[in-house]
């Protein structure tokens, strides 16, 4: 789980992190795939994975910590 305070959004800091996970995995062929969800709301998140080559592969209604429910959605990158 990742999350960017808004003072540092804009800067490549995803990006970063994605390269960084993606590459530490690669490295580890033990691992087949990797599964990342996010809030539907999460326009950033979702445009973060799709940039990675990340697909969807489901989605389900959730409570989220904050009490609200809304719908998280689920992708797969096959390695």
């Amino acid at each position: 789980m990742s999350y960017i305070l808004p003072q540092y959004r804009g800067r490549g800091l995803s990006r970063k992190f994605y390269e960084t996970r993606l590459a530490w995995i690669r490295n580890h062929p033990k691992f087949k795939r990797i599964i990342v969800s996010h809030r539907a709301s999460n326009e950033a998140s979702r445009r973060a994975n799709q940039k990675h080559g990340f697909v969807q592969t489901e989605r389900s209604s959730h409570i989220w910590p904050d009490g609200q429910i809304e719908d998280e959605v689920f992708y797969e990158l096959k390695i």
